[in-house]
């Protein structure tokens, strides 16, 4: 394990674009910092209640032990992010700031993984980053391909009519309205075309992907936030950074196929390539289903609206705890994990039974799909399952004409 530790410690070591890109990769984790305390109070949320992942349904009965210990440990997870930026600066401490990278990103995993709401692009991408940067070797040309394919991903996600009409948008965009369509695709172009650009060894071609990325990022900031502009922004410093310290894999290495080297970049450009095709195997709409997306990448790219229905029935009495969500992010309000989870934890109230349902629709849309209609749902104990399809998730469209 050492040995293999020293691998990784050694390249970084050798290479001043690898040094300053581990100082980039702290960045986002001061950003999260930030994040959790202003834009999105970790203490609070943790206090409102649980939304718990499918792979930790019991979040919820945990959370009172834990919650003592979020601010303490946040203050610690800032003041090691800054540390482990500043190790990097220096070759005789990258082996100390390799173990820090470790810790303060197995820390934010496992924050992260307390709640589902604390899911996000801004904590997915740079989360495979640093697990790349960690462990897989030929980091500089790993890093370069990994960001093309999560921009290609990205790009083919929003490749619908929600996305290029400029109706998924829930903030007004600060461009004129008859433009709004236009920047909506030229954002797809952007992302599944101009990406492959980054990787140019032509200076010009180069240089202007690279602008078009940071002004798209730019931009992106009135409509998403400071945080994943932010995110973006230091992942993409290694474009620049191989480019102005001249240290640009060679032309040969970029298309080799040989050594563990290529196999290990194979495997995990490869693996990250098919958790983005599991929704797509999935029936139905995985914008409005969920299906396969809890690992794959949770663009922006519809804004569903949906009416949920939660009914508690215990000693011939029934409680309506049907509401929507407005305390979670718009991309995942309508997921059907969020109200599973809620009457899961109906359900641990005796003599309980509960009816899940919910309909969702697409913005752009008229047709409303009936996703879930579940009465017993303690009794039939229903599981949210993370790749395989889930049999009470459906997407059966509704006659808008029918009678009600």
């Amino acid at each position: 394990m050492f040995s293999f530790v020293r691998k990784n410690t050694d390249e970084i070591r050798a290479s001043r674009t690898l040094r300053l890109y581990g100082f980039f990769l702290f960045i986002p984790h001061v950003a999260t910092w930030f994040f959790w305390n202003w834009g999105f109070p970790l203490d609070e949320r943790l206090a409102s209640g649980a939304d718990c992942w499918p792979f930790f349904p019991s979040c919820d009965l945990i959370r009172p032990s834990i919650l003592p210990w979020v601010m303490p440990t946040q203050w610690l997870y800032l003041i090691f992010s800054i540390l482990g930026a500043l190790l990097f600066l220096k070759r005789r401490t990258v082996t100390a700031a390799w173990w820090v990278l470790l810790a303060v990103s197995a820390y934010k995993l496992l924050v992260t993984a307390q709640d589902y709401r604390f899911m996000g692009n801004y904590h997915y991408i740079p989360n495979f980053m640093n697990l790349l940067f960690l462990f897989v070797p030929g980091k500089i040309l790993a890093a370069r391909w990994f960001l093309v394919v999560i921009y290609v991903s990205a790009g083919l996600l929003k490749f619908n009519s929600e996305w290029l009409t400029g109706r998924a948008y829930f903030r007004e965009i600060l461009l004129p309205g008859a433009l709004v369509p236009f920047a909506s695709l030229l954002a797809v172009v952007l992302e599944m075309f101009v990406s492959f650009f980054l990787l140019s060894r032509n200076r010009g071609l180069f240089s202007l992907a690279l602008a078009s990325f940071v002004a798209f990022h730019i931009f992106s900031y009135h409509l998403v936030g400071f945080f994943y502009p932010v995110v973006m922004l230091s992942l993409l410093s290694i474009f620049a950074l191989a480019w102005w310290l001249r240290e640009l894999p060679p032309a040969e290495s970029e298309w080799s196929m040989r050594g563990f080297g290529f196999r290990a970049r194979a495997v995990f450009c490869l693996g990250l390539i098919l958790l983005q095709a599991v929704p797509l195997l999935s029936p139905g709409d995985p914008a409005l289903t969920g299906q396969g997306r809890t690992f794959a990448l949770n663009m922006f790219d519809s804004f569903s609206r949906c009416e949920p229905l939660v009914l508690r029935e215990r000693e011939r009495e029934w409680v309506d705890f049907s509401e929507k969500r407005n305390d979670v992010g718009v991309r995942i309000h309508c997921d059907p994990i969020l109200y599973l989870g809620q009457a899961r934890q109906l359900c641990r109230e005796p003599g309980t039974e509960v009816t899940l349902g919910l309909v969702s629709k697409r913005s752009g849309e008229q047709i409303q799909h009936l996703i879930a209609l579940e009465p017993q749902t303690c009794q039939k104990k229903l599981s949210f399952h993370l790749f395989l399809s889930n049999d009470w998730i459906r997407s059966t469209p509704l006659d808008p004409f029918a009678r009600r």
